[in-house]
């Protein structure tokens, strides 16, 4: 996965884009988190098109946006350890580790970006997935349309 976000950091670096349109169900959180901060960095615009979903990982790079509008679905849930930890005690400790480094992240990251408090508190209640509403979709996108990016 790394390799993967040095590759599109790569290609971005080349086309300095300003606006990106986000369609993914997640992935890698240590790879959004960089993306993310790249998109912040280079004051880039996020979109999220009609009918197109940005899920878990993917809602960090959404978030950065200089200016952001959904369109589609944006989708959150609470961190997970990774799955390849096993069971063993030790491992277990290790995963929960992670995971609480991977939240301090995450809470900085967003926090940077001047994240309204409720989208916190969508991540880090809900064990399974969450679409974020019309209305508080209202509260995130910056802009009403593409026109004004």
């Amino acid at each position: 996965m790394l390799d993967e976000i040095d590759d599109i950091l790569s290609q971005l670096d080349e086309k300095k884009p300003k606006l990106i349109l986000l369609n993914s169900i997640g992935g890698n959180v240590s790879g959004a988190l960089r993306f993310a901060k790249y998109v912040r960095k280079n004051q880039m615009n996020t979109w999220i098109a009609h009918k197109q979903t940005c899920a878990s990982a993917c809602a960090l790079v959404f978030l950065a946006g200089t200016q952001r509008l959904s369109e589609g679905n944006l989708i959150v849930h609470q961190y997970l350890p990774p799955a390849e930890q096993g069971n063993e005690k030790i491992a277990m400790d290790a995963a929960w580790i992670s995971v609480q480094k991977i939240i301090g992240e995450t809470i900085t990251l967003l926090n940077s970006f001047g994240t309204p408090r409720f989208v916190f508190e969508r991540i880090f209640s809900s064990p399974n997935l969450y679409a974020f509403t019309e209305a508080e979709m209202a509260q995130l996108n910056t802009v009403t349309s593409l026109d004004e990016m």
